[in-house]
């Protein structure tokens, strides 16, 4: 049995506002410590197309899926996903906004600041076996409205994409636990959806911060508002908040977020083949 996880993380995009922390200067750091956690997935926000590439290129064995989301090719933040090619095959792909028209590339609704999408992919375990979904997003800044409203739209795109199969939602979502767009995400309803935050789900528990924000790129600041979401067919074993840092400085605004799951076996998997068992 194959044991893999999962790692959320918004890798700050490159910007002159960081004067002497730029890009350049984090980029070995958040490098190295993606390196280390070794993730099969890792869904990041606010990547630039060169921030996403050079990642690919300093970690063996991954590639990348993804557009940036002011035109639906190279320009604009990316909400890419990193795989391990040696352990996932991906069997499909695809973006959409979060947005009245969710197909427009570059679109925007409800008081957004600035496009906001979903990238998603279907996995299946290197020699075969169940599938799973990883659906990486960051919702809006500046409109709650537009953070509500993508959620909405965010579930309704998963329920109809996945159904009842086994999948993860990464993201930075601009808000807390608690907070009315997860509340959208998390609540029963008729669309049969059951997501969780790993974090409450976690069979050893939670370690780490509680806050995933940073002051200044030096002390976690809080709250929590990256998250790692599950459906009901994913066991989580293990959540943490990563506090690593590189001297003196994380390397980025954000902490990561790491879960180790288990898909559990469910009836009527069919298609999905019988030895359907693995960990993610």
């Amino acid at each position: 049995m194959t044991e893999l996880s999962v790692i959320s993380y918004n890798v700050r995009v490159d910007t002159t506002q960081d004067r002497a922390y730029g890009w350049a200067a984090r980029r070995e750091a958040v490098t190295a410590l993606l390196r280390e956690r070794g993730a099969a997935l890792i869904g990041l926000q606010e990547a630039l197309a060169h921030q996403r590439d050079d990642l690919v290129h300093g970690l063996e064995g991954y590639e990348a899926v993804g557009v940036g989301r002011d035109d639906g090719a190279t320009t604009g933040e990316f909400n890419p996903i990193l795989y391990q090619t040696g352990r996932l095959r991906l069997c499909r792909q695809e973006t959409f906004w979060l947005s009245e028209t969710p197909d427009v590339p570059g679109s925007m609704s409800w008081g957004a600041g600035y496009p906001r999408i979903v990238t998603w992919s279907e996995f299946e375990a290197a020699g075969g076996g169940r599938r799973l979904f990883l659906f990486n997003t960051h919702l809006d800044h500046q409109s709650e409205r537009a953070r509500e409203e993508g959620a909405r739209l965010l579930r309704a795109r998963m329920a109809a994409i996945a159904g009842s199969r086994p999948a993860v939602v990464t993201g930075d979502f601009n808000c807390e636990s608690g907070s009315r767009p997860l509340q959208i995400l998390v609540a029963p309803g008729a669309d049969g959806l059951a997501l969780q935050d790993a974090q409450n789900v976690a069979g050893e528990g939670h370690a780490g911060p509680a806050g995933t924000l940073t002051s200044n790129f030096r002390e976690p600041l809080g709250p929590k508002i990256d998250f790692i979401l599950v459906t009901a067919g994913v066991e989580v074993l293990r959540h943490a908040v990563l506090d690593e840092k590189a001297g003196d400085r994380f390397p980025s605004d954000h902490l990561p977020v790491l879960a180790e799951i288990r898909l559990r076996d469910q009836e009527g998997a069919g298609s999905q083949g019988a030895n359907s068992s693995w960990l993610l």
